[in-house]
């Protein structure tokens, strides 16, 4: 009797210590779970803010949908002032350089060589296309025309669609293709032009998603 009072006591010890593994492994698991379901969750914050911070507009052409990233818009408008200016500055100096045999009246007056003081306001007035030389003033065309093609371009280079660029400007260079065999000078600004337009194009293109729906 005595032997079967210690056998089932023994028995009793290993239940009662079972159990307290037991409870004692899901008192470790549980806070284990816990920051694998809190981990997870900040996860999926993460990137749906992720998400709802990097498209910021939404553009719909037919069955195409065109997403743009953050600050898109900024990146856009500080290219066109960008390139306007640059291009002003080669616009200017070769002016300030032709021989005064080949300025106008209103042009010997105001155009002066290019290491004076003066050269940084006649920089302005081509930016600000208030130049007293028609060559120079362009009441803002090209400008314009390039936001255009700043705006078009970069889906079409997401896509890879290279086509309409290059049928563009070969259209662009064909119209003008006899002023430029006679002014040479103008017709590399023209191409200095285009390629800064296509490289700003290629880093907006980045910023981009194009989805067909």
């Amino acid at each position: 009797m005595e032997g079967a009072e210690c056998s089932n006591e023994t028995q009793e010890d290993n239940r009662s210590t079972q159990e307290t593994g037991s409870s004692r492994t899901h008192a470790r698991g549980g806070p284990r779970r816990s920051r694998v379901r809190k981990t997870a969750e900040e996860d999926r914050k993460t990137k749906a803010e992720s998400a709802q911070q990097i498209i910021t507009e939404k553009m719909t052409l037919g069955s195409y949908k065109i997403q743009f990233e953050d600050h898109y818009c900024v990146w856009l408008v500080a290219f066109v002032l960008i390139i306007r200016g640059f291009i002003g500055v080669l616009r200017t100096w070769e002016l300030c350089s032709l021989p005064k045999k080949d300025l106008t009246k209103e042009e010997k007056e105001r155009f002066i060589p290019p290491l004076s003081g003066n050269i940084i306001l006649l920089w302005v007035d081509d930016v600000l296309s208030r130049s007293c030389s028609a060559r120079v003033k362009d009441f803002f065309h090209p400008t314009i025309l390039g936001l255009f093609e700043l705006i078009v371009y970069p889906p079409l280079i997401s896509t890879l669609n290279w086509h309409p660029i290059a049928a563009w400007l070969t259209l662009k260079t064909a119209a003008q293709w006899t002023e430029w065999k006679a002014n040479r000078k103008s017709y590399q600004r023209f191409l200095i032009g285009n390629a800064l337009v296509i490289i700003a194009a290629i880093w907006l293109a980045t910023m981009v998603h194009v989805t067909q729906s």
